[in-house]
């Protein structure tokens, strides 16, 4: 049995990472595509301290329910930890999950205007195609970095091309995870993540 957050009842953590290794290693097998998300919420600290600790894990379960109701059974979903929350995606290509996630964003930031909030959030995604050595770590990590790059750009948006670090004109050479975040070269194999 999966053990779930108790503020969002979503699988926790461990599970997530779990399944995504699982799926990332069944899609290298079969070809197939994986998208990863990471969804944070935007200044939520702030909100935290201005409204409590009430209102902020009320806000962690618009978000939760958002998630579901926006994404369907299909998407594998957990609370990260904080105000981040994962989404995996089988079958689903880049832009397919770009598509998804601006959808989502849309979706969780009128959720909030519906009760008279305002919350928005940032989403970076990555894809694992069907060829290349990658783990669901590494898809996990990119997602990440993606994410940070939105809240970077202002947040309330979508980022799923480009790497961490390298200029805008070196995305279509290397559009993918770039190895440690000491700026190491990827190897061939990091070459083949979108």
């Amino acid at each position: 049995m999966k053990a779930l957050d108790p503020i969002t009842r979503l699988p926790s953590a461990p599970s997530f990472f779990l399944a995504l290794e699982l799926a990332a290693t069944d899609a290298q097998l079969t070809g197939d595509r994986l998208s990863v998300l990471v969804v944070d919420a935007d200044e939520f600290d702030e909100l935290r301290e201005r409204e409590g600790d009430d209102a902020a894990d009320a806000s962690l379960d618009l978000i939760g329910k958002v998630l579901r109701l926006a994404l369907g059974p299909q998407a594998v979903l957990a609370r990260l930890m904080g105000d981040q929350f994962g989404v995996m995606l089988r079958h689903t290509g880049i832009e397919q999950a770009h598509a998804r996630a601006e959808g989502l964003r849309r979706a969780i930031e009128l959720g909030f205007m519906s009760h008279q909030r305002r919350l928005t959030v940032s989403i970076g995604v990555a894809c694992g195609p069907s060829q290349g050595d990658w783990t669901g770590q590494q898809m996990i990590g990119l997602a990440g970095r993606r994410r940070e790059m939105a809240r970077t750009a202002g947040g309330n948006r979508v980022h799923s091309h480009g790497h961490p670090g390298l200029a805008h004109a070196q995305h279509a050479q290397w559009p993918a995870f770039g190895g440690d975040d000491d700026g190491a070269l990827p190897t061939n194999e990091q070459l083949t993540l979108f």
